[in-house]
C-alpha cells in the first residue's frame, strides 16, 4: 500500500508520528508532502517531497516576513486575534497550495491520503478528491480555530464532508467532527498524536543525578514546564504567577520552565520572575526538543497551563518519565487524569489554585500516582499497538473503496 502524508515534516509531532510508524513492520510504501521546508529527504523510512507554505519555508528562514509572522505569534496572547490572524493564513496558505498538492497527489497515485492537521493539511488532502483520504484533528483546532475563525469553521465543514477517516487524540474532538459535518458513515480513531510514547527515550531514572548532570541542586524539588512561553494557547505567565504561593509553603522548590525558542514570550517571563522576585528560584531554558525528556527525567511535576487543549504529547512523556502530572482542566485531559488519583487538575486562570495543586503533587504518595500512570500508558500509548491498528484501519478502507462498497 501506498500511503501518502500531507504534514508540516519539520513538526515535532510529524516526525514522532513517521519515526514510530516506520519501526512497524510492515511493506508500505511512505511519502510526506511537506508544507513546510524540511531538509531531510527522508523521516526514517518515509521519502519528504518539499512544497512551499506558510509561514514561510525558504532556505533563508529569516525573510521580514518569518520575522513578522514570528513577532505576531510570539507578541499577540489574546486568542480570539490570534485564531483570526492564523485563520486567515491558513486559508490563504489552503488556497494558494491546492492545486499543487492536486498535481502531486495525482502523480503519485497513493491508496490513501492523509492529511495531519486538519486546519491546514487534511483540508488540502480533502480537495484532492481522492477517493480514501484521513485527517488528524490536533488538540486546539476545533475548539479554538473553529470558535472563532469564521473562515476555518467554513474550511472544516467542507473538509470533513469528504473524509473517510477522522483519528484524534481525544473523544471530545471526535465528538465534534461529526457535529461538525464528518459524515456518519465515516471511522473514527482514537490514539495519542504520535501514536504513543517512546518509552525506550521518555522512562524514569534516578532524579538527583539527572539533575546534577543539569547543573541543578540535587536536595530541591523540582517543578517543569516545557510546553514554552507566553502564547495564545500556553499561558505561562500563570505558572510564575503561582511560584511565590509555592514558595511560602516549599521554599526549596525550583522551576524549570522551558520553550524551543527565544521571543517576546521569554522576555515578559523573566521580567514577571523580576517583579515578583521569584528569579533565583525559576531557571528559563530553550533549545531542541530533544533537551526535553532530560528536564523530565529531573523533574517531580510536571506542569501545563494552556487555555485550549487535547491531550498533548509532553503530559504523556512526563508521565513516562515519573512526574506527577497537573494540567488545565479540560475534558481531553480528563479522560487521561483523574483528579487527586493520578495526577492534578486546576483551573488555568487560576495562579492561586494552581499553587494549591502544584503543593498537593509535591505531597502526594508519589509512588502509587506513577504505577497508575506506568499501567495506562502501556494499556494505551503503545506506538506499535495504536499505529499498526490504524494502518489496518487503512487497509479496511482502501479495499472498501476497490470493491465499490
Amino acid at each position: 500500500m501506498r500511503i501518502c502524508y500531507i504534514a508540516d515534516a519539520t513538526s515535532p509531532h510529524t516526525r514522532g508520528f513517521l519515526l514510530n510508524l516506520t519501526k512497524c513492520k510492515f511493506n508500505n510504501e511512505i511519502i510526506v508532502i511537506s508544507t513546510r521546508y524540511c531538509s531531510d529527504y527522508c523521516i526514517g523510512s518515509a521519502k519528504v517531497i518539499n512544497i512551499s507554505s506558510y509561514p514561510g519555508i525558504k532556505h533563508t528562514p529569516r525573510s521580514s516576513r518569518d520575522l513578522l509572522i514570528k513577532w505576531i505569534y510570539g507578541s499577540v496572547i489574546n486568542p480570539k486575534i490570534i485564531s483570526l490572524l492564523g485563520g486567515l493564513a491558513y486559508f490563504i496558505d489552503y488556497q494558494r497550495l491546492t492545486k499543487k498538492v492536486c498535481r502531486l497527489v495525482n502523480e503519485l497515485q497513493p491508496d490513501i491520503v492523509h492529511g495531519i492537521r486538519l486546519h491546514l493539511e487534511g483540508a488540502l488532502a480533502s480537495a484532492t478528491g481522492h477517493h480514501t483520504v484521513a485527517s488528524t484533528v490536533w488538540g486546539h483546532e476545533f475548539v479554538l480555530y473553529s470558535r472563532y475563525s469564521i473562515m476555518l469553521n467554513h474550511l472544516f465543514r467542507k473538509s470533513l464532508k469528504k473524509i473517510d477517516l477522522i483519528i484524534t487524540d481525544n473523544t471530545r474532538d471526535t465528538r465534534l467532527a461529526f457535529q461538525l459535518g464528518l459524515a456518519q458513515e465515516s471511522l473514527s480513531y482514537v490514539m495519542p498524536s504520535q501514536g504513543g510514547v517512546d518509552l525506550s527515550v521518555f522512562h524514569p531514572i534516578n532524579r538527583r543525578e539527572a539533575k546534577v548532570a543539569l547543573g541543578l541542586d540535587p536536595n530541591r524539588p523540582l517543578i517543569a514546564s516545557i510546553r514554552g512561553f507566553v502564547t495564545a494557547i500556553i499561558r505561562t505567565d500563570i505558572l510564575v504567577q503561582a511560584i511565590p504561593l509555592v514558595l511560602k509553603q516549599v521554599p526549596q522548590a525550583q522551576f524549570l520552565i522551558h520553550g524551543g525558542t527565544k521571543h517576546v514570550g521569554l522576555n515578559k517571563l523573566e521580567s514577571l520572575s523580576k517583579a515578583l522576585n521569584v528569579q533565583n528560584a525559576v531557571h528559563f531554558t530553550t533549545g531542541p526538543t530533544n533537551n526535553v525528556a532530560k528536564y523530565l527525567k529531573a523533574s517531580e511535576v510536571f506542569v501545563s497551563v494552556a487555555s485550549f487543549d487535547g491531550v498533548p504529547m509532553s503530559m504523556l512523556e512526563a508521565m513516562a518519565c515519573g512526574c506527577i502530572p497537573v494540567m488545565s482542566d479540560f475534558d481531553s485531559i480528563q479522560e487521561w487524569i483523574e483528579h487527586g488519583q493520578n495526577g492534578y487538575l486546576f483551573d488555568p486562570n487560576n495562579p492561586s489554585i494552581l499553587a494549591q495543586s502544584i503543593l498537593m503533587a509535591l505531597n502526594c504518595n508519589l509512588e502509587k500516582i506513577r504505577r497508575i500512570n506506568e499501567q495506562q500508558l502501556i494499556e494505551r500509548a503503545n506506538p506499535t499497538v495504536n499505529l499498526s491498528r490504524m494502518l489496518q484501519i487503512y487497509e479496511e478502507l482502501t479495499t472498501k473503496r476497490h470493491r465499490g462498497i
